[in-house]
């Protein structure tokens, strides 16, 4: 295949994208609120909010309990999250307009919605593709708000939530696509032994590099970015270069823009 042919090819592949992506927004658009009736001016200084759609941190409880995040849950099992500012909770009920990225802890059957054509799931992919293509979106500045998101949680509700998926064939034949499309935008890294090591990876990260380098924490096991390690490997540190190439593949990310 020439140069010409590959260009040909990313072209098609490209407009193939927006067009899904248009598919997606009139879906969702005739099935919520009117334009009139959301808050435009709201959703757009979400971008330079340093919580982004977030009010707080929270502890989520095995038993069910809800904690503030200076607490602790009485038992193992608890998982910590992102709470959601009270407007962004009331254009979930109101409108039907989900902003958040944090999937974990949700009910199977409704973040698939069956009964409203799976609008949850198309507008987690749409979210994700503004993310990436206006530099982090309403996530602009909260996007590695600590404790907000957690890698390792969102993978493994995506992994059960797949597995959930595929075991009923009849669903598999009549939306496929749609199955297709949620495989690709929900996270779901493996869940053997390298699905534990972002944290591990900044903690070694930061322990041979400056004190200063610790902030990268919350990117790891929040949002994990290989440009990470490689912005670091142009700086010194006390154990000399530290080599993470080899650690680029175990980061539970899918679809990362390494511009």
């Amino acid at each position: 295949m020439n140069k010409y042919q590959g260009f040909q090819i990313r072209w098609i592949s490209a407009g193939f994208r927006l067009i899904c992506v248009w598919i997606i927004v009139m879906q969702v658009s005739s099935a919520s609120a009117r334009p009139e009736d959301l808050p435009v001016r709201d959703i757009q200084a979400l971008k330079q909010d340093p919580r982004g759609p977030f009010q707080s941190i929270q502890w989520v409880c095995a038993n069910g309990t809800v904690l503030p995040a200076k607490s602790r849950c009485p038992s193992p099992g608890g998982r910590q999250q992102g709470k959601l500012k009270d407007w962004v909770t009331g254009l979930e009920k109101e409108s039907g307009i989900f902003l958040n990225v944090v999937l974990a802890g949700s009910d199977h059957q409704k973040v698939w919605d069956d009964s409203g054509a799976q609008s949850r799931l198309k507008q987690y992919a749409l979210v994700q593709f503004l993310i990436q293509a206006d530099q982090g979106w309403i996530y602009r500045k909260a996007r590695y708000y600590r404790g907000a998101v957690q890698a390792e949680d969102e993978s493994r509700w995506g992994v059960d939530f797949l597995n959930w998926l595929l075991s009923d064939a009849g669903r598999l034949e009549t939306r496929f696509f749609q199955i297709r499309e949620a495989c690709r935008s929900l996270p779901h890294f493996s869940g053997n032994k390298t699905g534990s090591r972002p944290s591990g990876l900044c903690q070694r990260l930061c322990r041979t590099r400056y004190r200063r380098l610790w902030p990268c924490g919350s990117k790891f096991t929040g949002s994990p970015d290989p440009r990470i390690c490689r912005r670091s490997k142009t700086l010194p540190g006390k154990s000399g270069r530290f080599d993470c190439a080899a650690d680029h593949a175990v980061l539970p990310i899918a679809g990362t823009d390494e511009r």
